[in-house]
């Protein structure tokens, strides 16, 4: 439910019953933002799995699926891979347990409010390499600065933006989203300082820090060495070859 909090800032989120959901984006083509989702386990598979997919072929869109990579959803799994479904990556969500995180005290942390536009262009360089979607980050950062839940985070070192994340609060859960850092300034400890932030962010709130990372990223070990340690696994299913 957090997740969902957080990326319903940048998709639109459906819910078509109290189990089942779905995100769409025209904006950004990922599966992230373009899946949909069981909160249990469910009976009557063909027909909810189909009305899933009737909502991405309304949108023109192509479906995906994220899974939790549990027995109780072997069913689902089964079902899915049956209809032409494969798997292309697995989503980990970890939990910050024992930190140890390397702080960089050369490096400010400045909350963001209102004017997201160096925010979004720092995202976008640490995630994208280029400027692209600026419009559409800036979209999403509107609706997002204006809930409470979230805080924006920027790192300056030097006068310079070098490294970004988001922190998602819902009942006891702190998420940590965007945790991204520009080319040329990995490995100075931009992210354990933005993490060692949320982290205190999180205690002061009596809330755990989490975050999800895909296995594709190659962040998974990274993490670990900090702290962090994996609670769960959402396996990302796509239809087609």
């Amino acid at each position: 439910m957090n997740e969902l909090g957080w990326w319903s800032n940048w998709s639109h989120l459906i819910w078509l019953d109290k189990n089942r959901y779905v995100l769409t984006s025209k904006e950004f083509e990922e599966p992230l933002f373009n899946h949909g989702g069981f909160l249990t386990p469910i009976r009557g598979l063909e027909a909810k799995i189909n009305g899933i997919e009737h909502i991405f072929d309304k949108a023109h869109i192509a479906p995906s699926f994220f899974l939790w990579n549990s027995s109780e959803f072997n069913e689902t799994a089964n079902r899915l891979v049956t209809s032409g479904y494969r798997i292309i990556d697995q989503l980990s969500v970890m939990q910050l347990l024992s930190p140890n995180l390397r702080i960089n005290p050369k490096i400010e942390l400045e909350a963001v409010k209102k004017d997201t536009i160096l925010w979004s262009t720092t995202y976008l360089s640490a995630f994208y390499g280029e400027q692209t979607l600026t419009d559409q980050v800036e979209g999403a950062l509107r609706k997002a600065s204006a809930d409470p839940s979230n805080l924006l985070v920027m790192a300056i070192q030097d006068g310079r933006p070098v490294g970004t994340l988001a922190a998602h609060s819902s009942d006891t859960i702190v998420g940590a989203y965007c945790v991204g850092v520009v080319p040329g300034q990995q490995g100075m400890g931009v992210a354990s300082t933005m993490l060692d932030f949320a982290y205190n962010f999180a205690k002061e709130r009596g809330s755990q820090l989490v975050l999800q990372t895909f296995i594709s990223d190659a962040l998974e070990g990274f993490y670990r060495r900090r702290g962090f340690h994996r609670l769960s696994s959402k396996d990302v299913y796509v239809k087609g070859p």
